[in-house]
C-alpha cells in the first residue's frame, strides 16, 4: 500500500531551491538597488555644485577664492544639512576644489573616492565632464550661477593687474 504526503527528501528538495531562488532575486535587487544609488552621484555633485557656485559668488570680488569644505557651506546655510551631500553606496568626498579657468564662467572640481573602481565608473556614468581613475570619480563643473559678480580666478588676476576691462564676475 503507499502512503500519502511528502518525504524528507522532498520537502528538503522543494526548501532547497526555494532558498536558492530567493537568494538570487535578493542578490539581484541588492545589485539594482546599488547601481541606482550610485546612479544618484551626479545629483548629489550638481546640489554641491549649486552650493559651491553661491559660496564663490559671495567672495570673488574680493579677490582669489579659497575652495570650501562641506562645513563652510553648512555653516553658511547655502546647504541645509551634511546629510543633503551624503554619497551614496559608500562614496567619500576627496576633494572640493575652484580651477582657475578663465572666461566666461568659474569652474569647479569634485573628486570622489568609491569602494570600488567599478562603483567609480558607474556613478560617473559616461557624462562628459566626468573622469575616472581608479576608486576616484572628479565631476568639472562651470558656476550655476547666472549672477554678473561670479568671476573666475584668471579674470580676477587679469583685473587686479588691469590687463582685464572686465568690470564684474562671469
Amino acid at each position: 500500500m503507499r502512503e500519502r504526503g511528502y518525504t524528507y527528501v522532498s520537502i528538503t528538495i522543494a526548501i532547497s531551491v526555494a532558498t536558492l531562488l530567493m537568494i538570487a532575486f535578493v542578490s539581484g535587487a541588492s545589485k539594482d538597488s546599488r547601481i541606482d544609488m550610485l546612479d544618484r552621484t551626479h545629483l548629489v555633485v550638481s546640489r554641491l555644485n549649486s552650493a559651491v557656485s553661491l559660496y564663490y559668488d559671495a567672495r570673488c570680488k574680493a579677490g582669489a577664492v579659497i575652495a570650501p569644505t562641506i562645513s563652510d557651506l553648512v555653516d553658511e546655510q547655502l546647504i541645509e544639512s551634511v546629510e543633503l551631500l551624503s554619497l551614496p553606496a559608500g562614496g567619500e568626498w576627496s576633494e572640493i576644489s575652484i580651477l582657475n579657468s578663465g572666461t566666461p564662467r568659474a569652474r569647479f572640481k569634485y573628486t570622489v573616492k568609491f569602494l570600488s573602481s567599478g562603483d567609480a565608473k558607474v556613478a560617473a556614468g559616461g557624462k562628459l565632464n566626468t573622469n575616472v581613475v581608479g576608486h576616484f570619480a572628479t565631476w568639472i563643473m562651470q558656476s550655476h550661477s547666472a549672477n554678473p559678480n561670479s568671476l573666475s580666478e584668471g579674470d580676477e588676476y587679469l583685473r587686479a593687474f588691469r590687463e582685464s576691462t572686465s568690470n564684474g564676475c562671469n
